[in-house]
């Protein structure tokens, strides 16, 4: 199961918890962890109690954290990755720059292993922070985010775009 890692304050329960998921690539984790900066800096001046956090892989919650200032409320959950066996992917492949070109379409699907972790993280949210305060906000690569089945636990909006100033648009209409 993914397991929610929140630095500094957590925003407490009923306050709202919004779940970025970008696609595993370095040109969609950058621009969702820029969201999540801006995201946190609105709350911190308008005094928003928002929890923001960032879902990915292991290796691509590592490399995102080390950017992260100290002090950042910006939340992590690590979900297990692992495609080796099933797609015949290279061992870590947990980001598109870790596979060879002819492999992606391979690891556009095995993204799909990371839909059961996923649902267990919402339920876990769900109960956690009550029905209707956690939000989605999914990288069109990662659209089966928004498809998922109606678990009673379902407490998660979802949405997705594509290029940055629609990723950026698509948190404002929320």
């Amino acid at each position: 199961m993914g397991h929610v890692q929140e630095r500094g304050d957590h925003a407490g329960a009923g306050a709202g918890h919004l779940l970025l998921f970008p696609f595993l690539a370095q040109g969609h984790l950058i621009p969702f962890l820029n969201l999540a900066k801006h995201l946190e800096s609105f709350g911190h001046h308008h005094q928003r109690r928002l929890q923001v956090t960032i879902v990915s892989t292991p290796r691509n919650v590592a490399s995102l954290r080390r950017t992260v200032p100290a002090g950042s409320r910006i939340g992590f959950a690590e979900l297990p990755f692992s495609p080796q066996s099933d797609h015949g992917l290279p061992p870590g492949a947990e980001s598109a720059d870790a596979v060879p070109f002819q492999s992606f379409p391979a690891f556009f699907f095995a993204t799909e292993l990371l839909r059961p972790p996923f649902e267990e993280l919402l339920a876990e949210l769900a109960g956690r922070e009550g029905r209707g305060n956690v939000c989605v906000l999914a990288d069109i690569f990662v659209g089966w985010t928004a498809g998922r089945p109606r678990a009673p636990a379902r407490s998660a909006s979802s949405t997705a775009s594509s290029s940055p100033p629609a990723r950026y648009a698509s948190a404002v209409t929320f």
